[in-house]
């Protein structure tokens, strides 16, 4: 989940579950409480101590939580949209890194639809779409147009210039941070990092160039991670010493321009990305419950088996349906509902917390199954959490003359604000054509487009009252009355086929 923002495409599904940079979270209970274990050096855990410890702790007063982000700093957002912040380095500790935030959670912003917790700054996504900020901004990382010294009071959050239709933003990086914007037309933003996860800095929010239809954004200390809406991923960012977070092959410590990963043959495409804000690591995970990772792997977080980074993805699992990356430790869950973790807890393996659950505190390099619900952590089963994907359900396009006609029903979240037709001519690149007020759950819709001629690539957007959107899959026209071709939904491995009267598949485009 966090590390996710609940993000991702196709079937995937966020759960109770999650890692911070050093320690782990979940959510149990008919009130919500986080709970959480490990590492408690910078107050993470939320319970007003720096105390690590091997068993759970509720964080005080977050009942209620529908969302939460973990690491140095940590945050949550309650089912009223107010955000509350605890946890991070005390100036006097490292400057550089500062961001000075109590070990009590402090209620900081209202009607709040989504917040990413860095290393050294936090950033929040008002539901009219704006961006705010605190922390560090030195790098010009909260994006209101200067750079500063001084530390930004969480209390205190200011807002970032120009950006009003946000959908989620990351807080990225360590002493070269930058804050990175999901816009809600798939586009995304950039502001801070110069030298790093751009060029030249900023202090204003610029667009990045060559990301578009991207449903999804994650990142770390050197990396910052783009998911797109047919499951491809994107990096940029710059590789260092063994860490090559970038999984672009052999660091080259030169500063990455938005790159598309290759995934090894056979893979299929991705429906999430995880990774944490002080690691140098991500895992991703595939349509065929696959999970790939690149990056650190000193600790055996990847759970490969070796000690060795890995500078393109390797499959490290398989049977998986949620990945959670940290800093020294990843857990996965796979289908069965299992909990998985590989590893070492906090600086070290004995004195720093315990993520190991029922196991004994020591460092591995595979996946190795532990269970949350028996002694001595007592804690509930992994389960759903937050959003539900968006299901379009019915979603038909068929072809009379030169008109294509779509029509569906509401999607199985009562939360849908709004449906945007896009049209393609050839699959790739989309454009708004329609915007649909929803009518409710389980509405009909219809929309009817003039064609010319040829084919043509249809599908919709579905847009949250909180400002959460999800794609539908492709359907396709192609405008030949004497080959008779009709529509045919998207597959799971999102490859797109057109079927003929006699029921011959044609592959159409990848």
């Amino acid at each position: 989940m966090t590390g996710d923002g609940f993000g991702g495409r196709g079937w995937y599904v966020a759960h109770n579950y999650s890692v911070g940079a050093y320690s782990g979270y979940t959510i149990c209970g008919d009130s919500n409480q986080l709970y959480a274990w490990g590492h408690n050096v910078f107050g993470e855990l939320g319970n007003g101590t720096t105390t690590s410890t091997t068993t759970p702790v509720a964080a005080t007063a977050m009942t209620n939580v529908k969302f939460y982000t973990t690491g140095y700093v940590s945050a949550v957002i309650k089912n009223d949209s107010s955000a509350w912040v605890w946890g991070g380095i005390n100036p006097q500790v490292d400057p550089s890194f500062a961001s000075g935030f109590s070990n009590y959670p402090s209620r900081v912003i209202e009607n709040v639809q989504f917040v990413d917790a860095g290393i050294s700054h936090i950033a929040f996504v008002k539901k009219d779409g704006t961006v705010w900020g605190a922390g560090q901004n030195s790098m010009g990382q909260l994006g209101n147009g200067v750079i500063s010294n001084n530390f930004t009071p969480v209390t205190i959050p200011v807002q970032m210039i120009s950006v009003t239709n946000a959908v989620r933003a990351i807080a990225v990086g360590g002493p070269i941070s930058a804050t990175i914007i999901l816009l809600s037309d798939g586009t995304m933003k950039i502001t801070g990092g110069g030298g790093w996860f751009q060029t030249i800095n900023s202090t204003i929010p610029l667009i990045i160039p060559g990301l578009n239809n991207i449903v999804d954004i994650k990142g770390n200390n050197i990396v910052a991670y783009a998911l797109d809406s047919s499951g491809n991923v994107y990096s940029f960012g710059r590789d260092y010493g063994n860490r090559p977070a970038l999984g672009l092959g052999t660091p080259t410590g030169i500063i990455s321009s938005p790159t598309k990963i290759t995934f090894p043959l056979g893979a299929s495409p991705i429906v999430a990305i995880s990774s944490n804000n002080d690691g140098y690591l991500c895992l991703a995970l595939d349509s065929n419950h696959n999970v790939y990772g690149w990056g650190d792997n000193g600790f055996g977080q990847l759970g490969d088996g070796t000690f060795d980074s890995q500078s393109t993805p390797k499959l490290v699992a398989t049977n998986v349906i949620d990945i959670f990356a940290g800093e020294n430790f990843s857990y996965i869950l796979k289908s069965d509902s299992t909990l998985w973790a590989s590893g070492r807890s906090g600086y070290n393996d004995i004195g720093d917390g315990s993520i190991w659950m029922n196991l004994p505190n020591i460092q591995r390099n595979t996946f190795t199954q532990i269970d949350p619900t028996i002694p001595p952590m007592n804690l509930c089963a992994p389960k759903r959490f937050g959003v539900v994907p968006v299901k379009l359900l019915n979603f038909t396009c068929v072809a009379n003359g030169n008109n294509a006609y779509l029509n569906w029903q509401s999607a199985e979240e009562i939360n849908a604000d709004k449906y945007i037709v896009e049209y393609s001519k050839d699959g790739r690149n989309f454009q708004s054509i329609a915007t649909i007020l929803a009518k409710g759950s389980n509405s009909k819709y219809n929309y009817t487009h003039q064609q010319v001629s040829g084919t043509g690539f249809y599908r919709l957007k579905m847009i949250d009252k909180d400002g959460s959107f999800k794609y539908s899959e492709i359907r396709v026209v192609k405008f030949d009355n004497k080959n008779g071709f009709t529509i045919a939904p998207n597959p799971a491995n999102d490859v797109v086929y057109l079927f003929t009267k006699n029921n011959t598949a044609i592959k159409l485009v990848q």
